[in-house]
């Protein structure tokens, strides 16, 4: 899937549980010698948007590549590791993700694999 009311911003914030999820965009750039390098990905948003109730993931993803590997990594309050996650989204688009989040989640990290 994809398309929807996503774009703007390159990070967006919702209220889940009370607390505010934050997803966070690093590493916008692949690490050296990795596919991802060779084919000069980027990766342009991640936000979340609640839609109907629901939390998706909105990630966009630069690439000469038709699809691409990312790496979210889910965070409580303090900063620790909840869970680690990894998708394959297509490139050049906008893609919705409904990734599971709980409400220890507080910021979901997204990075290229």
């Amino acid at each position: 899937g994809g398309g929807g009311s996503a774009g703007g911003a390159p990070a967006g914030s919702v209220s889940i549980g009370g607390a505010t999820v934050i997803a966070a965009v690093s590493g916008t750039t692949a690490a050296g010698g990795s596919a991802a390098a060779a084919s000069h990905t980027q990766l342009r948003m991640a936000r979340l948007v609640k839609i109907h109730g629901r939390v998706y993931l909105v990630v966009r993803v630069a690439s000469t590549s038709k699809s691409a590997r990312i790496r979210i990594v889910e965070l409580n309050k303090r900063g620790r590791k909840v869970r680690t996650l990894t998708s394959t989204v297509a490139t050049n688009r906008n893609v919705r993700l409904a990734i599971p989040l709980n409400r220890r989640v507080r910021i979901a990290d997204v990075k290229l694999a």
